[in-house]
């Protein structure tokens, strides 16, 4: 498959959220990684402009330990005047921010977030299907921050105003239906609190979205990969991610690469169980691969196969019986061949799967009588 990690840098990172945390690097290290720092020196580069924007926000004197309302409003503001100057869809790196200082929900967020982490105000994220936010969590007050505008702070205290604002990402219709002054409320409901680790994985998300506008999908499905280990449930990118499925799935399977095209449906099936599309695909590009390495006599590959199918419990009636016909022309392979090893492993897959009728005793004795 394609791989996004073309230095080590990203590689390591790759490896150091496999488990879902991160023990190797830091939260603002791996936000630049994810952006784009491809080498430790512009690894290091980055990091040294994150310290002078930390001592530039201290010698501002702009933290009060007292008045951490305060505190996190004027940084806030000292963000929207100093590095945060216009809002673009596809700045979503701090590296946009660094080089350009155009933002997104995204980018902004992240910089604010680890920023007021910094000075020991502690800060979640809450994911919408359309947007990210900020939200305190060690406040007396319940305070939600808005990162693309500079009236964001604390919209809560102005939620008509907000509103109005809110209005530019949704369709006219579907304001109309939902209502005006329901729409944040709808917005909300749907969304949930990650924290800021799950945050960085938007970052990723983003990545994978602007590769599949430019129908490169084998990247984009690399990056939602990475992407869920950061966050495995974003409520922002579902839709997106359901439709790369289907793109880069189809793709594969038209371009006869059936066992990759059966690795991406498998995954679909994992993540959306009751999507019954992704079961029929995930079948059809299984019974293509198959045909594959039966006429390339590759066993170890079909081995593989029905293992991960039989684990994913997709397997319908007739889909048993059409996988029972692989199975008997294997086994009967296996037994002209002698190859009494991989005769067993055959029959013990078909016991696995269920196939216990008198054929397969009878196969079981003649692998058995092999020497």
């Amino acid at each position: 498959p394609f791989q996004i990690y073309a230095n080590s840098l990203q590689e390591s990172l790759a490896e150091d959220i496999g488990d879902g945390r991160l023990n190797q690097f830091s939260l603002i290290e791996a936000a630049f990684i994810i952006s784009g720092a491809t080498t430790e020196d512009e690894l290091e580069e980055n990091i040294r402009w994150y310290q002078s924007v930390l001592e530039d926000i201290r010698s501002k004197r702009l933290i009060d330990t007292f008045e951490k309302v305060a505190s996190a409003e004027k940084l806030f503001l000292y963000f929207h005047t100093t590095w945060l100057n216009e809002y673009q869809e596809e700045a979503t790196t701090l590296l946009d921010i660094r080089n350009s200082r155009d933002f997104n929900c995204v980018s902004a967020t992240i910089l604010y977030n680890l920023t007021c982490d910094e000075f020991g105000l502690n800060t979640m994220a809450f994911e919408t299907p359309t947007h990210v936010y900020t939200i305190f969590t060690n406040f007396t007050e319940n305070i939600m921050v808005e990162n693309t505008t500079s009236i964001g702070f604390n919209i809560l205290q102005n939620l008509d105003k907000y509103s109005r604002y809110l209005a530019r990402y949704y369709p006219e219709k579907q304001i109309y239906h939902i209502g005006l002054d329901r729409l944040y409320a709808y917005e909300n409901s749907r969304g949930r609190q990650i924290t800021n680790l799950e945050l960085l994985g938007l970052i990723c998300y983003n990545q994978a979205y602007f590769a599949s506008k430019d129908n490169r999908y084998a990247e984009a499905y690399e990056y939602v990969l990475l992407a869920q280990n950061f966050n495995q449930d974003s409520r922002s990118n579902q839709r997106f991610e359901i439709n790369l499925y289907y793109k880069w799935g189809n793709q594969l399977h038209r371009e006869r690469r059936h066992s990759q095209a059966f690795t991406v449906f498998a995954d679909a099936v994992y993540r959306y169980p009751d999507n019954k599309d992704f079961a029929n695909n995930c079948l059809i590009s299984f019974f293509s691969a198959l045909r594959q390495f039966w006429q390339d006599k590759d066993w170890d590959e079909t081995k593989r196969l029905v293992t991960e199918i039989a684990e994913l419990n997709i397997i319908n009636d007739r889909a048993l019986n059409d996988l029972e016909k692989f199975m008997v022309n294997w086994t009967h392979h296996f037994y002209l061949t002698r190859q009494k090893e991989q005769g067993q492993e055959a029959i013990e897959l078909q016991k696995k799967l269920g196939m216990r009728s008198e054929k397969w005793q009878e196969l079981e004795k003649v692998i058995s009588s092999l020497r």
